[in-house]
């Protein structure tokens, strides 16, 4: 079994190598993933101004240089040293005896079990409408969608739900990688953050959901179960689908038929939807067009998509997990 927390600290174990090669969008990645702390092994008791020159220092040290300090801030018993790279600025955090950084952080909440889910004020339909934005192989973007499984099933088809995906333009140039990596064509109209396995995959997806809609979670669920066992990935996905697909009763001919010929209207769908509701990460989760702030659990997410509807159906009184998932972040 995979596990994400390991995956995820894996990813961020590759933040200098990152830096280095130049490949900006990776590190904005692994901050987002974030809570990987490093020992630096600096003096106790450092002032800020001193905290900020010593990570400038040990930065550009294994970076080769470029990296800038913008400014340095104190954060309760931290450090934000703000520094900039590539005309990006990010934040370090550093504790104030000088001896840890971290590339990001993240407030803990203890919750009992028993606590029932914070209500959400949203807005009320008959059938409400549920978006679930994701990357197909953002980790965090999986991770929700197994989380929310159960809810999703059991309140289908009493809500309009449907998954989008986060689409970006001139993703390559931006980061100077070669467009053929990330888009769909030189244009770079349409992009993905983990390259163009994963943008093929977000259209086979969407071709699912356009044309076999009942089939899409059950499809979902066999890319999620493989990708938690290590089985899956952006690199081999082009080879595994299929069986994905077969296996849950989908038509694969027509799906391919749709990803060769629809693409460009279908992502297109997807970037006005993005815009619309201003999606910038994966996973973003819309009821009713407000994003859900709630817990990445199913029974946090069915009460409030059940406190959205005019009349909850007699559906909403089913207890699902109150287990979290174990990490909770974006790409």
């Amino acid at each position: 079994m995979v596990d994400i927390e390991k995956e995820i600290k894996k990813d961020e174990i590759e933040f200098v190598k990152y830096l280095h090669k130049k490949e900006f969008w990776m590190i904005v990645s692994a901050v987002l993933l974030a809570a990987l702390i490093v020992s630096i092994a600096w003096p106790s008791g450092v002032s800020s101004s001193k905290a900020g020159n010593l990570l400038l220092g040990s930065l550009n040290e294994q970076t080769g240089g470029g990296v800038t300090l913008k400014n340095v801030s104190k954060m309760g018993s931290l450090y934000v040293v703000n520094v900039v790279y590539q005309n990006q600025e990010i934040p370090v955090y550093m504790t104030s005896d000088g001896k840890y950084m971290a590339m990001g952080i993240q407030e803990l909440k203890t919750t009992k079990s028993s606590d029932k889910p914070a209500a959400q004020n949203l807005p009320k339909s008959d059938k409400p409408e549920v978006q679930l934005f994701i990357m197909s192989f953002c980790p965090y973007g999986l991770q929700a969608v197994g989380a929310f499984a159960d809810a999703i099933n059991l309140l289908n088809p009493k809500i309009d739900f449907s998954l989008g995906y986060v689409i970006y333009a001139n993703f390559a140039k931006n980061y100077g990688q070669s467009w053929e990596k990330y888009c769909t064509d030189s244009s770079e109209k349409y992009c993905s953050m983990h390259g163009i396995e994963e943008l093929r995959e977000d259209v086979r997806q969407l071709c699912i959901q356009k044309y076999e809609p009942s089939k899409l979670m059950k499809y979902m669920s066999l890319v999620v179960a493989d990708y938690n066992a290590g089985k899956v990935s952006v690199s081999n996905i082009a080879t595994k689908w299929k069986t994905y697909a077969s296996t849950a009763g989908i038509a694969t001919a027509k799906i391919e038929e749709c990803l060769n010929k629809e693409a460009n209207e279908i992502l297109a769908g997807q970037v006005a939807l993005t815009d619309k509701y201003s999606v910038q990460g994966s996973p973003s989760t819309l009821i009713n067009g407000q994003f859900y702030s709630g817990a990445r659990n199913s029974e946090a997410f069915k009460s409030a998509i059940c406190g959205a509807f005019n009349t909850a159906p007699e559906l909403c009184s089913q207890k699902l997990t109150s287990q979290s998932a174990s990490a909770s972040g974006s790409c």
